[in-house]
């Protein structure tokens, strides 16, 4: 029998790179298997800098044997979402472990003990470091590499989480379309009579007016999600962080807010598929992965929809339809494959536009969660 595992707290700087490397090692060759190079997992766990920090605090835990390290797992509060739901829900992210039930449980147990000691009543997960971020562990759609910001785990980590005492909660499933596959002639119908209704209006979100939107769709993503299951609001400093990734890499014809009269109702926002050119062995950044950056940046073949809402008041007119249509006429130019990421389980009218659309399920993740009873 191997020895336990030691449970120790990322404390230094070297061991927060050892967390950092870990998935290299533990997934090196594994078909399909990717993340994001670890200048972007640094970025994301660094509290002085990331502004999702200043709602939220978190801590990292690595499982060492024989002083190397076979495992890891965050703990990590939301107080915004906790604010808003009332509640006092804790979360674990950046999971990854061997296939060893005494690690994986010995993980989820310091996480639970973290949390538990903070008055949190439930353990959720994962998600690193929340659901707007990669989230879920993948049950389904093993066959291909994720799309960037979407996770990609090995198939047993679910069992793990059994044997850990987690239950699943929820569901949230890719989907993904052709640009080969036409449109259904029922969207192209809907979005002719939506064309002559005069109060209806569909603007890019520019290079120049990117800056200045970032509040309006601050508050439009907080509006949208605010009723979807286990949603936690983002700051207008996050959403500005995410719109200077826009400014440099998104595209105008696919940033879209949707207006009824004068009013902002919702917005959509897709953006080429990183994963094709950041995908490295080492997960570091070298002179090869900025070469090949320039190189392909501007003839990657798949996109991805990062986000897609109307306003509750406004979701039977049709305006998704619209939304969908007007960036779909880009995206079939310059892709081959679109990924719409992701779709909570019980969102039944966003799997019924899916449908229209043609799309077909990618991926499927999985959320679990257990009581952190006293």
């Amino acid at each position: 029998m191997a020895d336990a595992p030691r449970i120790v707290p990322v404390a230094t700087p070297r061991e927060r790179e050892r967390f950092i490397a870990l998935p290299w090692v533990l997934h090196h060759g594994r078909p399909h298997w990717t993340a994001p190079p670890r200048f972007i997992t640094r970025h994301i766990l660094d509290h002085q800098h990331n502004p999702f920090w200043r709602h939220a605090e978190g801590t990292l835990f690595l499982a060492l044997r024989n002083n190397r390290p076979v495992g890891r797992i965050s703990a990590q509060i939301d107080q915004a979402g906790n604010d808003l739901w009332h509640d006092r829900i804790g979360s674990f992210g950046f999971f990854e472990c061997t296939d060893d039930h005494a690690t994986a449980t010995a993980l989820f147990d310091a996480a639970a003990t973290w949390l538990r000691a903070r008055g949190m009543r439930v353990m959720r997960g994962p998600m690193s470091p929340s659901m707007n971020a990669e989230c879920g562990f993948l049950t389904e759609g093993f066959d291909h590499p994720p799309a960037f910001m979407m996770a990609y785990s090995p198939a047993y980590y679910a069992g793990l989480a059994d044997a850990g005492g987690f239950v699943r909660v929820h569901d949230i499933v890719s989907y993904s379309t052709a640009a080969a596959l036409p449109l259904p002639p029922v969207v192209g119908r809907v979005v002719a009579r939506l064309e002559r209704d005069t109060r209806i209006r569909i603007r890019a979100v520019t290079r120049r007016t990117v800056d200045a939107d970032a509040a309006l769709l601050c508050t439009l993503f907080n509006e949208c999600w605010a009723e979807n299951w286990g949603f936690a609001p983002v700051s207008l400093e996050e959403v500005r962080a995410m719109v200077q990734t826009l400014k440099h890499i998104g595209h105008e014809e696919t940033t879209l807010i949707a207006y009824m009269g004068e009013e902002p109702v919702g917005a959509y926002i897709a953006m080429p598929d990183l994963n094709q050119v950041l995908t490295t062995r080492t997960g570091r950044v070298t002179p090869a992965l900025c070469w090949r950056w320039l190189l392909r940046r501007w003839y990657l073949t798949r996109s991805r929809t990062f986000l897609f809402g109307i306003r509750a008041p406004y979701r039977r007119h049709g305006l998704a339809v619209l939304m969908y249509h007007a960036a779909d006429q880009f995206l079939r130019r310059r892709y081959q494959d679109h990924e719409f990421g992701w779709v909570l389980d019980d969102n039944q009218p966003a799997h019924e536009m899916m449908l229209l659309a043609g799309a077909r399920v990618r991926a499927r993740y999985t959320i679990v969660e257990r009581p952190l009873s006293p």
